[in-house]
């Protein structure tokens, strides 16, 4: 995992680009870097999104911000995506600061990937492909 986070760090993405090459990540690695937070207020919640990040990145040296996501209207509900698995995994196990409140571990779970089976030709599922 700590090799494909290191592939896929944005530097690196530019570097590719700059080659020719166009990475891309894999939905279940993303997934293991991105962490949904619940129970914010809504004063940090109507914040834009890259402001958000800025102040996660201020607040927690050790964090480094890809993406924030906001689920529609819900203020009190953001996704975070990080750029290392071991960032999810650190604020998933001690929780993190921003906007000078604590969010605690029980506030944040972790994306969930199901890989399914889809054929395009029935549109069944987990069955069979188009094979």
């Amino acid at each position: 995992q700590t090799d494909v986070d290191k592939l896929i760090h944005p530097a690196n993405r530019e570097t590719l680009t700059n080659y020719g090459m166009t990475p891309i990540v894999p939905p279940n690695v993303t997934s293991n870097r991105t962490v949904f937070v619940r129970q914010i207020p809504e004063f940090v919640g109507s914040e834009a999104p890259n402001t958000i990040a800025k102040e996660i990145e201020r607040c927690n040296e050790w964090a480094k911000v890809e993406q924030i996501l906001k689920i529609k209207d819900y203020t009190h509900i953001i996704k975070i995506v990080f750029t290392e698995t071991a960032m999810a995994d650190k604020a998933l196990e001690n929780g993190f600061v921003m906007f000078c409140i604590g969010v605690l571990p029980y506030q944040m779970e972790r994306e969930q990937f199901y890989n399914i089976l889809t054929c395009f030709k029935c549109y069944r599922l987990n069955d069979h492909s188009a094979k």
